[in-house]
């Protein structure tokens, strides 16, 4: 087993594989944005080809550390785990050596840590169908991370160290899609390659086929497409023979398929092949829990990758964790790269955020302004005798929990309003709610 972080010349982490946790112990909210001497004892960069034994997860790892042209390059080697290792590429800003075919950067890598019960929900099908070849259809709408599923199911299986491929099939046109999926023999139309072509099936022979946008698939490629399934075999355009096909396969789509079927868009014994194990992705807005965690992972691997200090101020964060994000997780992550390098101060404020998150912040505080406030709200929190300075602040804090945890949904956004981690206000709700 392979897992692949990468990290900027001061040493910073701002990017790991999906499996990082199972090697090193480390969380991914952890590792993003740590300096790798800190977070890995014994771990030296300089250059050194004796192994020297380190303890992580309770198990003993031996580090090698050498240089691979202008990258310095740290292996993590697992011996009880048949050969499992981690491999940490250093390069010029931030440039990681060449990885291995397959193991490129997706976004699974920070699904471990979302705490809403759809993502664990998710996660827990995963670590059950990642052990099989079933085929695995994927709902979510644009942006939501079906890809970064698609992977990490793939670097959970058994086929982690073969070809990973993805075919987006809405990107295509109708009259080439054929020769995309199955390829082409030399010769076999006017204006083909005379040296023939590979199709996606062939490629990721092996391995895992990813067909992102099924839904999008025409109806005369469905039937072969079809027939692929059912006997594990394809002919080349121009090829009579057939040639066998050990390949895994996960489709994705944002449409409703059955909707699709009845609709006759979607070939009905299509449906049925692909949808052997559905996983359904839910939207960011209704995962608000997720919003939080994702916004801090987002902030530190881009202030890791760019080299720059930048925070969230609190009302920045009330504004972001209310927003909608109809463009789902690929929205936040676009939003706050851009956030961190245009930000003119450490600190991200309210002003520096879109002009839609902004908007909508505004309309939802002045939603909040006419609703009339009960006697608990309306009434100042007052001492009416002399107290220990301590068990006043705990009435304090006991008052302000109960009034967030009634205007909030989650803790992680309770934490967004009072200024402070979300750990504090889980410790606080076990000392005074519970």
């Amino acid at each position: 087993m392979l897992t692949i972080a990468r990290i900027t010349t001061s040493g910073e982490i701002f990017w790991c594989s999906s499996n990082w946790p199972y090697v090193t112990g480390f969380s991914f909210l952890k590792t993003i944005g740590s300096k790798a001497p800190e977070l890995l004892p014994g771990y030296e960069l300089h250059l050194s080809h004796q192994a020297q034994s380190v303890i992580l997860s309770k198990r003993k790892l031996y580090v090698h550390t050498f240089q691979l042209a202008d990258s310095q390059v740290l292996i993590l080697e697992d011996r009880e785990d048949n050969g499992s290792a981690a491999l940490i590429a250093a390069g010029q800003n931030g440039a990681g050596a060449g990885f291995s075919q397959g193991m490129k950067p997706g976004e699974g890598n920070l699904l471990f840590d979302l705490p809403s019960p759809g993502m664990k929900g998710v996660i827990a099908s995963i670590a059950k169908v990642a052990a099989t070849d079933m085929t695995v259809l994927i709902y979510g709408e644009t942006g939501v991370g079906k890809e970064g599923i698609a992977r990490l199911i793939h670097e959970s299986s058994k086929r982690r160290y073969e070809p990973y491929v993805i075919l987006n099939c809405g990107a295509i046109p109708e009259t080439l899609i054929e020769s995309e999926l199955f390829g082409y023999s030399p010769g076999a139309f006017t204006g083909a390659d005379r040296t023939g072509k590979k199709g996606v099936f062939e490629e990721a022979e092996g391995g895992t086929l990813f067909l992102d946008e099924i839904g999008e698939l025409p109806l005369a490629s469905q039937v072969k497409l079809l027939r692929v399934l059912q006997e594990r075999s394809f002919k080349k355009i121009g090829q009579p023979r057939a040639i066998q096909a050990d390949v895994r396969i996960i489709v994705a789509t944002n449409r409703d398929l059955e909707a699709e079927v009845a609709a006759g868009r979607f070939r009905e014994d299509l449906y049925y092949r692909l949808c052997v194990v559905p996983l359904t992705i839910p939207p960011l807005r209704e995962r608000t829990e997720d919003i939080y965690p994702l916004l801090q992972f987002f902030l530190k691997k881009f202030t890791a990758k760019y080299g720059l200090s930048r925070t969230l101020s609190p009302r920045a964060i009330r504004s972001l964790m209310s927003y909608s994000w109809p463009g789902n997780i690929r929205q936040m992550e676009n939003m706050m790269e851009r956030l961190v390098v245009m930000a003119e101060e450490e600190e991200i404020t309210l002003a520096d955020l879109p002009v839609s998150v902004r908007e909508q912040a505004r309309q939802q505080e002045l939603a909040q302004e006419s609703v009339p406030a009960d006697d608990q709200e309306a009434k100042p929190i007052k001492i009416h005798k002399i107290l220990p300075l301590k068990e006043a602040t705990a009435i304090v804090e006991k008052e302000l929990l109960q009034m967030a945890r009634e205007r909030c949904g989650s803790t992680y956004e309770i934490a967004a309003m009072l200024g402070v981690d979300q750990s504090t206000i889980s410790r606080k709700f076990k000392q005074f709610l519970e």
